[in-house]
């Protein structure tokens, strides 16, 4: 199996006009029984990027339909360069408030489930202000919800992203309504556009290429819909300003770029805005988040207080 290091030093070696069984000794000399097969009149593709399965190898089976061995890995490439740097602004934004919130979750149970009743059957005889105590149960209950959320959403999240079925029928009865539905469809498309504006394809040209797309159905279904509608004679920058399943400011730059003749530019100006936008969301959540797990903390720390005063209140009974 070819590393992404490989595959994009072999990508830069054939676009400068490198042959291919030269560039694979000179990538990595283990490659021989990968010649040995080339050799037998297998082509490239079939060995290397059709057998497998992952992000990488679905963009350049679709950048293959439409560009040459080269230019799919580096267009392919740079797709998966770009969501990992998203990714990577993500999990530094949230990292610290979900530690935080398991820290005080973990906490939270041991406390509530050890230390506690223990306590409390010590000081049995002594009345006790249980509203504290009502509290942390409460929270508890509260935490264990939010727990069964997140495994429900994950567990949601993967059967979206790995069944195309549950994909296209969540899209058509719920998912499609949602505001973040329309920012996701449309940051992705502007991600593909970007990509293929790069490469010297026209608006139109644009839309014929995504066409091909296969490992997205929601995607592909939408360009199915924009393709029909173009050939019926519609206008492309009427039917995107129009269209109810993109943002509107995916719209919006999209215009821009589409009348100034700067497409590449203004999709990219709007992935930019897009991920500032969600880097803001990110960190109102992750403000909440630790709030909450603070309280947690304040909670417990509330209720060790009352604890340490239960002594003196049976000094004050003799």
């Amino acid at each position: 199996m070819i590393s992404m290091k490989e595959f994009k030093a072999l990508a830069q070696l054939l676009d400068k006009g490198y042959p291919m069984k030269d560039t694979l000794l000179l990538i990595n000399p283990k490659f021989k029984t990968l010649l040995m097969q080339l050799d037998k009149g297998i082509p490239f593709e079939e060995l290397a990027i059709y057998p497998f399965h992952g992000a990488f190898y679905e963009h350049c089976r679709f950048f293959l339909t439409i560009s040459a061995l080269p230019t799919a890995i580096l267009s392919s490439l740079s797709l998966i360069e770009f969501k990992k740097s998203i990714i990577n602004k993500w999990i530094k934004e949230t990292a610290y408030p979900i530690f935080v919130f398991s820290f005080a979750f973990i906490i939270l149970f041991i406390f509530s489930g050890f230390i506690l009743p223990t306590m409390m059957n010590s000081f049995s005889g002594i009345g006790m202000n249980q509203s504290v105590f009502i509290l942390i149960n409460f929270l508890k209950i509260l935490a264990i919800i939010l727990l069964f959320s997140i495994f429900l959403l994950i567990l949601l999240v993967l059967l979206f992203m790995f069944n195309k079925v549950i994909q296209l029928s969540l899209f058509n009865y719920f998912l499609k309504y949602l505001s973040i539905t329309k920012e996701i469809i449309s940051y992705f498309l502007a991600t593909y556009m970007v990509e293929l504006s790069v490469r010297g394809c026209s608006t139109k040209e644009m839309i014929h290429c995504l066409l091909k797309m296969k490992h997205q159905p929601v995607m592909k279904m939408i360009v199915d819909d924009l393709s029909i509608r173009l050939e019926s004679g519609e206008d492309l920058s009427k039917l995107i300003a129009d269209y109810p399943l993109f943002q509107s400011q995916f719209k919006f730059f999209f215009t821009i770029g589409n009348h100034t003749q700067t497409m590449s530019s203004a999709l990219y100006d709007y992935l930019s805005y897009q991920e500032d936008t969600w880097v803001k969301h990110i960190k109102v959540a992750s403000m909440f988040i630790q709030v909450f797990a603070y309280s947690f903390i304040g909670v417990i720390v509330l209720a060790i207080y009352q604890m340490m005063l239960l002594p003196l209140e049976l000094l004050n009974t003799f």
